[in-house]
């Protein structure tokens, strides 16, 4: 299950489809191609995105596949996460998932926040209105 949980966790931390990593670097390429400087930006972010998956492939396998000589000493007292423990990770480990099948929402989401970000007058006309209030 522990080891399960970390390939569905390195999947989406590296990027890789059907989660919300490989959305957002989709996203990210698109908005960046017609730029001067996408040549500069795309093998930097796709090297980054495979040096992640290299490195995290590399962790799990001396995780999960190596013999290590005093494993039953140092785990013998936690062969068993426990029910709470184990479902806050998959709880965690949902969010991912969600953010993929909601994708479009909090894409909207976003892009209204950076909106109002980029209007600046809205943001200071509701902080004079909040002082009036005062």
């Amino acid at each position: 299950m522990l080891g399960f949980c970390f390939v569905f966790a390195a999947i989406a931390l590296a990027g890789l489809p059907p989660l919300s990593g490989f959305v957002a670097k989709l996203w990210l390429l698109d908005a960046s191609y017609g730029a001067e400087v996408a040549w500069v930006f795309w093998p930097i972010y796709l090297l980054a995105s495979l040096a992640t998956l290299v490195a995290l492939s590399r962790a799990g396998t001396s995780l999960f596949w190596h013999d290590h000589p005093n494993q039953d000493e140092q785990f013998e007292d936690n062969v068993y996460a426990g029910k709470r423990r184990t479902w806050a990770l998959v709880l965690i480990l949902a969010v991912p998932l969600m953010m993929t099948v909601f994708a479009a929402p909090l894409s909207e989401m976003s892009n209204q926040a950076a909106a109002a970000l980029h209007n600046s007058q809205v943001a200071i006309d509701t902080v004079f209105a909040l002082a009036k209030e005062q």
